[in-house]
């Protein structure tokens, strides 16, 4: 779409003014208190420790903690679908990433990319591909109308054609919670360019990252020209935000008399009124404003709103603490400690979600850890405590912390670490989210060799968390104490894997790399493991052998049913692989993989995925699946 001389040069002012931090500020004015997690966590989804350094360029991923590197793209073609916040130089992809693309394609796969994603990796993956300032792909249709394939996407949109891939890719940054970014993005959109399905993605946006003057803002000045009952009902909120209750009421009785349905809409605003009642059926996915009543109201939160795992629900319950002892409540006090005692939990039990799903700081949850009280509670035995329920998840933090020396406090985390290997996420959060925990109490106990005895569990931890530099400093001790110490070979041989995956090694496997490493698995399940384990390294470029699989052909089907992918996924996957289409096989890999990740997706589909991204020099991204394939399921 052509663009006249003016709008080019409000695309590039607003560009000018992101690369300065010009953007920033203006969100910055009204002092917000966000309810997702803070910048520069110590190990976060998207920390500045990689989980593989040395890339190519168009691999390397970006960084929260770092500026973002403006695409020189977006200012040669300044059409609203080329804006981004990164490019190849960057961190992200390259400016042709989707070159080859058909456009009509793409309107399909796009808008579909899952919701949730509890994989980091598949997380960065993403946020790298949408960030990304590229030219749009060309159009064999180019008449043809959008086609949204993802519930609720198509409501916010009325973008004209050539808007429309930046748009899907906001709603895709808000879908993982990523919404910071969405509103850096936003920002860079010229007034005169803005949609109304963008004007109520900012000001969602708003509403979750604490920004409720600018929504109200939004809301009031939408209003003037619309009667939307979207805008109307962020204005009944703002109303109740500023203790306006004769405004909100009168807003209320418009949506009435407009006959709007939104169940969980008016069952907030009772909540607000003070009426305890029991929560409507059906109430589908909560929309911001709706997250936003309850965390005035103080709850509850019916348990139907978090089922579905969306990430930004997820993390603002989080911060709903429970609500106080009624004092009219004459039930009796041992009941209403079993019913705060369980409501503590829930708590607990949704962060350690948010943490996996990215949209939850995980200092937020060692906080909801160090503060429950448990202190009447006798522990369990470190022998025989398991990591099935909240409260031993707690125990093993707690006596983690109160831990004084080095050793004794190494023993627990390696304790918890092991644990969670072994449950390999069925009964509570899998290593990527207990890395992330413990990461911090890891990283400042010295690597020893006294010490050597804990590599295996420390350098899990860390990888997991995204903390490579720490991670490989274990590592190289197990690999350094390995001719003089049994117990240091016996953890270099179980590290050989991950270690291999991220040097980036390739060819024929070491004679003895097998072998070796079969003997630290569990008699159990060495042939289970060993197909899991080829099937990783297969897929990264290894030469595997038949006799390799020998030992892996009388593994029994795995207990756990997992998702089976369409294909038509695995085909447009293999397709755009062959023809290089390097924008396109990341969509395809992310859809193939899903909510769950690499953790619940057939190993053949995995292993696509893995063969697919290293195949269009994604090699960065692969191997960070790959290793993060082997840790979640115990390796």
């Amino acid at each position: 779409m052509s663009v006249s001389t003016n709008k080019a040069l409000a695309v590039a002012a607003a560009l000018l003014a992101s690369s300065l931090g010009v953007s920033s500020g203006a969100h910055a004015q009204n002092a917000p208190v966000s309810l997702l997690p803070a910048p520069g966590a110590p190990v976060s989804d998207t920390a500045a420790t990689d989980p593989l350094d040395a890339p190519a360029p168009d691999d390397a991923m970006p960084s929260d903690d770092a500026a973002p590197a403006i695409s020189s793209s977006a200012l040669e073609a300044p059409s609203p679908d080329r804006i981004g916040l990164i490019d190849q130089a960057g961190g992200g992809f390259s400016a042709d990433m989707w070159r080859g693309t058909d456009l009509e394609l793409l309107r399909r796969i796009l808008p579909q990319l899952p919701r949730r994603m509890d994989s980091l990796a598949q997380r960065r993956l993403a946020r790298s591909l949408l960030l990304s300032a590229a030219a749009p792909p060309t159009s064999s249709t180019p008449d043809a109308p959008p086609v949204i394939g993802v519930e609720g996407a198509s409501a916010a949109l009325s973008a004209p054609p050539a808007q429309w891939l930046l748009e899907t890719r906001l709603i895709g940054l808000a879908a993982i919670g990523a919404w910071d970014d969405a509103l850096a993005m936003m920002d860079l959109v010229p007034a005169d360019q803005m949609t109304e399905g963008l004007r109520k993605l900012r000001a969602d946006g708003s509403l979750i990252t604490g920004r409720t003057n600018d929504a109200c803002a939004e809301a009031q000045a939408a209003l003037s020209a619309s009667g939307d009952p979207y805008w109307q009902k962020i204005q009944v909120y703002c109303n109740f935000a500023n203790n306006q209750a004769s405004a909100a009421s009168l807003g209320l009785s418009v949506l009435r008399e407009q006959g709007i349905q939104d169940p969980l809409f008016f069952w907030t605003v009772d909540l607000l009124n003070g009426n305890r009642r029991l929560s409507p059926p059906n109430l589908g996915r909560p929309e911001p404003v709706h997250l936003m009543m309850l965390t005035k109201a103080g709850g509850p939160v019916p348990d139907a709103l978090i089922k579905g795992g969306d990430p930004t629900t997820l993390a603002v319950v989080s911060a709903i603490a429970p609500p106080p002892d009624d004092k009219a409540d004459k039930t009796p006090a041992p009941q209403r400690a079993e019913r705060r005692k369980l409501a503590e939990e829930a708590r607990v039990s949704v962060a350690e979600r948010a943490v996996g799903a990215g949209t939850l700081n995980p200092e937020r949850l060692r906080l909801l850890y160090r503060q429950m009280n448990i202190k009447d509670e006798p522990p369990p035995p470190l022998a025989t405590v398991t990591v099935a329920t909240v409260r031993e998840r707690v125990h093993l933090f707690q006596t983690a912390l109160a831990q004084n020396l080095p050793a004794a406090r190494a023993e627990v985390i390696g304790r918890a670490i092991e644990l969670t290997r072994a449950d390999r996420g069925l009964h509570g959060p899998d290593l990527i989210t207990v890395g992330q925990v413990y990461a911090p109490l890891i990283q400042d106990i010295t690597p020893s060799p006294e010490l050597v005895w804990f590599s295996g569990s420390a350098a899990r931890a860390l990888i997991a968390a995204g903390d490579l530099e720490k991670g490989r400093a274990w590592l190289e001790l197990a690999r350094s104490m390995a001719r003089t110490s049994i117990e240091a070979g016996q953890m270099a041989d179980g590290l050989f894997p991950i270690d291999r995956l991220l040097n980036g090694a390739a060819g024929r496997l070491p004679p003895q790399a097998l072998p070796a490493w079969r003997e630290t698995v569990p008699a159990d399940r060495r042939a289970e493991f060993q197909g899991i384990l080829l099937n990783i390294l297969a897929a990264a470029g290894e030469t595997i052998t038949a006799a390799d699989w020998l030992p892996a052909m009388d593994a029994s089907a795995p207990e756990v049913t997992m998702a089976v992918t369409p294909p038509r996924i695995i085909n447009g996957l293999q397709l755009a692989q062959r023809d290089k289409r390097v924008g396109e096989t990341a969509v395809f890999a992310l859809l193939a993989l899903g909510e769950d990740g690499v953790s619940s997706v057939e190993p053949a589909a995995v292993q696509q995925v893995i063969a697919a991204l290293l195949a269009v020099g994604r090699e960065r991204d692969a191997r960070a699946l790959a290793v993060e394939a082997l840790l979640v399921e115990g390796l």
